[in-house]
Parts: structure tokens; C-alpha cells; sequence
């Protein structure tokens, strides 16, 4: 019953990740993918009902509900009624409302396109779900149908990398709330020996 974060593969020392190629065999791949999940990120949208139980067990509905109570034991009843139906009606606009944010909120995630990753000693187009702890990717500047997506934005690549080789501009906005492109450095400038 307890959450604890995966442990991922990251004790090695950099020369080990400069050496390694990639999964080997396909049953390291479905291994991998058996431990750490599908490389995906999706938000479940929770239903109307879930969202109205959430509003009306609210501390100030369950107030407002006992007060129309209190006005039916003194002779008020058509008020409280009145009031106790408006109530609902507008905590279900509010779970409307709620929903149509989630949904639009959904509707921003970027458009993640094929990559190429390395396994069993080849070059392989996957998507990004497909990607396991492990992975060798291939983040070179892509070109043609590669260097962007159907929108014409920029690729997107949804993956925490280790940058092997080569250098790297990216926008962590969306983890860290900077707005500037961090460069990333690689690994292969650094000690083998070290972590």
C-alpha cells in the first residue's frame, strides 16, 4: 500500500552508459516494459458523478444543506427546498465547468512523433510509448517528415534522457516552469568513472 517511485537503472557510472548499445533481446525489452510500464503520461478524466460527490461533500455544501435543514423544522420548507435545488444545480455547473477545463487542459499535450531507438543492433522507428529504461534514442537534428509534427510544431520527445553525445537545447517549462531552453551537455565529456 505504499507509493514509492521506481528505481530506475541510474547507479552506473558514465562509462557504462557510453558502452551500452541498447536492449539486446526482445525479451529485455518485454521485461522492461513488464516492470516500468508503458512510457506514457495520460491524466484520467474523472466522471461527473466523481466530481459532484467531490462538490457536495464539500464542508461549505454540507453547511448550506444543513441550514436548509434548519429552515424546514421552522416552517420554511418551500425556501429550503428552492435553495437545496438551486444548490445542486450550481454545483453542477461548477463540475461542468470543471470538466470542460480538464478537457481543454488535455487538448494542450503535444503531439509526440516516432523516434528512432536502438535495440537488438539496428535502428528502429518506435513511438514514444514503446520506450523502456534502457534505450539507446536517437535525438539528431531530424530532417523531412522526422523534423516536425503534422502541426508544424517543433518534435516533442516525452522521455527523461541521459544525453550521450552531442549537445541539446531543450524547454523544461512544462517540469521545472522555466522558460529559457536549458543546453544539455553529454556524458562522453565527462569521467567514465564517474556517476
Amino acid at each position: 500500500g505504499a507509493f514509492a517511485p521506481p528505481a530506475y537503472p541510474d547507479d552506473k557510472p558514465f562509462g557504462w552508459y557510453l558502452a551500452h548499445t541498447g536492449m539486446g533481446k526482445r525479451h529485455q525489452v518485454d521485461a522492461a516494459a513488464e516492470k516500468w510500464g508503458a512510457n506514457e503520461f495520460e491524466i484520467p478524466m474523472p466522471t461527473f458523478g466523481d466530481l459532484l460527490r467531490e462538490q457536495l461533500l464539500a464542508p461549505f455544501f454540507v453547511f448550506q444543506v444543513f441550514c436548509c435543514a434548519l429552515w424546514c423544522m421552522d416552517e420554511y420548507w418551500y425556501y429550503s427546498v428552492f435553495t437545496l435545488a438551486m444548490l445542486v444545480v450550481f454545483e453542477s455547473t461548477v463540475v461542468a465547468s470543471r470538466r470542460r477545463a480538464l478537457d481543454d487542459l488535455r487538448g494542450l499535450k503535444p503531439v509526440a512523433m516516432a523516434l528512432l531507438v536502438h535495440r537488438a543492433g539496428r535502428w528502429d522507428r518506435r513511438d514514444p510509448e514503446e520506450l523502456v529504461p534502457g534505450d539507446v534514442v536517437s535525438v539528431c537534428r531530424p530532417t523531412g517528415a522526422l523534423a516536425f509534427s503534422r502541426t508544424g510544431e517543433p518534435r516533442v520527445i516525452p522521455a527523461d534522457l541521459l544525453l550521450v553525445s552531442g549537445e541539446a537545447m531543450t524547454t523544461e517549462a512544462m517540469l521545472t516552469g522555466e522558460s529559457t531552453p536549458q543546453r544539455k551537455h553529454p556524458v562522453n565529456q565527462r569521467d567514465p568513472a564517474g556517476r
